[in-house]
This record gives structure tokens, sequence and C-alpha cells, in this order.
């Protein structure tokens, strides 16, 4: 296997009145071809904004991004101009967002949306275009591809629209695909249908994906490898086997205590207490960002900020518990 996406120290800026404020900070990973690479923790610890960041889709007078580098298969696109870089969103790098009926144009037909991008990109005709898109309504499970072409978003049922939303997302079969929650509104069956069908998409096409969620079942079904966030920082990266079966970070092993479980005669659900940072204090903060919340934490944990250790190949932790293990590069 090789890398098709590696980002070093990914970091994004807020601009606010008086003060910048970072919500993602150090941000660095690798997904293989292929591979599925799960991007987990709570609402609010950084995961929809480190996709938009490697979209770029924060405007100049929202904040900034910076990187020491993103290699999309192999070129750095780090420095890319906007202009530079419109020529690879949508074609070598695309996104499926968490909410479909804010993704489409209520004004267009489903069919332009869906073929929109092969006209930007490759400059197909548009009847080219559109049979194209018929295909892949028909690919991602809609029985009649012509009706629904030819409809509105709003005359589509929110599994109909998700099903759009991945078509457009695929259909110039970019390398990378980062998919934002794209199943968190709907129901469990229609999940359930969704992931096999992109995972099968993925396998076609040989595709790495991005999958941003805060269910840790769906990890486990469809992830190759997890980096689980906290506050703007990765705390635990590991494959799923490894993160499932050996935690190292008590805000990993928080999360997965929390997941019910059947057999359990408890009359309250598992939770972790306390509260996440306000994004105002990540940067002002001193030690770790999780100490407030960890029943383990020492003196120590709140006063230095841990680096990331080697527990394994392949697997690091951002926790002082393991400090006899060897710092991992970051």
């Amino acid at each position: 296997m090789s890398k098709v996406l590696e980002i070093k120290n990914l970091k994004a800026e807020l601009f606010t009145p008086g003060k910048t404020i970072s919500p993602i900070s150090g941000i660095s990973f690798d997904v293989e071809k292929g591979e599925t690479l799960g991007l987990v923790g709570e609402s609010g610890c950084g995961k929809s904004m480190t996709v938009l960041s490697l979209m770029r889709l924060l405007s100049p007078d929202m904040g900034r991004v910076s990187a020491d580098f993103v290699r999309l298969d192999g070129q750095d696109i780090s420095q890319f101009t906007e202009a530079q870089f419109c020529k690879i969103r949508g074609k070598k790098m695309s996104m499926i967002f968490q909410e479909p009926m804010t993704s489409l144009n209520p004004s267009l037909k489903i069919g332009y949306q869906i073929a929109e991008p092969l006209l930007c990109h490759d400059g197909t005709p548009i009847r080219e275009g559109m049979v194209k898109a018929y295909e892949l309504l028909r690919a991602v499970g809609i029985a009649d591809p012509e009706r629904v072409a030819n409809s509105y978003p709003h005359n589509l049922s929110g599994g109909m629209r998700q099903r759009v939303v991945i078509a457009m997302a695929i259909i110039c079969k970019p390398k990378v695909l980062l998919a934002d929650e794209p199943t968190t509104a709907l129901d469990v069956t229609i999940q359930a249908q969704l992931l096999e069908m992109m995972k099968t998409l993925q396998r076609e096409e040989d595709m790495g994906m991005v999958l941003v969620t805060h269910d840790l079942g769906i990890v486990a079904e469809y992830c190759d490898r997890v980096v689980v966030m906290y506050c703007g920082q990765i705390v635990e990266e590991a494959a799923t086997t490894a993160l499932f079966a050996l935690p190292g970070h008590p805000y990993t092993k928080g999360l997965i205590a929390c997941i019910p479980k059947i057999s359990d005669e408890k009359e309250f659900l598992d939770h972790i207490p306390g509260h996440v940072l306000p994004v105002a204090q990540y940067e002002s903060s001193t030690g770790c960002r999780f100490a407030q919340r960890c029943p383990a934490a020492t003196p120590q944990c709140r006063a230095q900020t841990p680096p990331l250790f080697q527990l394994d190949v392949g697997h690091t932790c951002r926790c002082w518990q393991h400090q006899g293990n060897a710092i991992a590069h970051e």
C-alpha cells in the first residue's frame, strides 16, 4: 500500500473580535490507498474543522490554515494558490458534507448538480455528464435515476439526498474522500446501506477515505485505523482492532466505556464527567487538555503538556502514563 494523503502539523486559526483562536493545532496523520481512517471524538473536538481545513473551506476573512505539508498523491498542496486548489477540490480530493440539505443548491435540479464537477474539471459536455449522473444515481441505490435527476432537493427524502451528495462527491473518482458524519441524521437501516455502498465504491476506485464520526460502532465495523481527537489535538492513533482491544488514553477508554452493552444492568449509562474546554482556552491552557476530566490525572498532567508516546507499531498516545515509552515523531 502507498500513502495517498499525508498531513504534517495542520493548524487552523479563526479570527474573532480581539483574539485569534486555534480550534485545531498540530494535526498529523496519513491515509493509504484503499484505507478508511476514522476520525472520532466528542462534538466540538475539531473533527469537522480538520476536514474543512483540508478542503480549504474557511474564507480568508474568517481564518487561515497552515501546515508543514499536505501531500495528496505525493504532491504537496499546502502552498497552492486558491486557483490551483480549485483544480483539485472536488476532483482529486472530495467531501461528503454532514447535512445534505445545506450541501445542495435548492434552485438546481439534482442531475445537473451531480454532473457539475465533471463539467467544471474535465470539460465534459452536459449530455455526457447527465448520462454519468444517471449511472451514479443507479450505483448509489436509486431505482429511478431519470426521475430523481429531474427533481429538486426538496422533492427527495433525507436518505435520497444523502445518496445524491455521495454521488456528487465521487463522480470525478477522487483519490481521497472526506466524509463528515455522512449518515448521522439517518435511521440505522439507511446508515448501514449507505456505509456498505461507500465501502464498495471505495474498493472499486481504491480511494483513501477519512470518515468523521462520533459513533464507535461505525468505527469498529468500517474503519481500518482510528485517530482520536480531543480539544483540537490528536490524543491517540492506532489500528482499529488495537484501539478497542487495548486503548491507551483515558479519554479513549472513557469513550469506549460509554458504549451501551446489552448485558449491562445499570440504571444509568456511563459518561465522561466534566465538559470540553472552550476553544478560546486551548492555547492558554497548561498541561494535558483532558486533565480536568481525567480520573488518573497527576500534578504533572496539569502542569506539562504530554507529547505523543509510541506504545506499539502504529499505536501512539498523548498521555503521561506512558512516559516510559519512546516519544513518537510528531
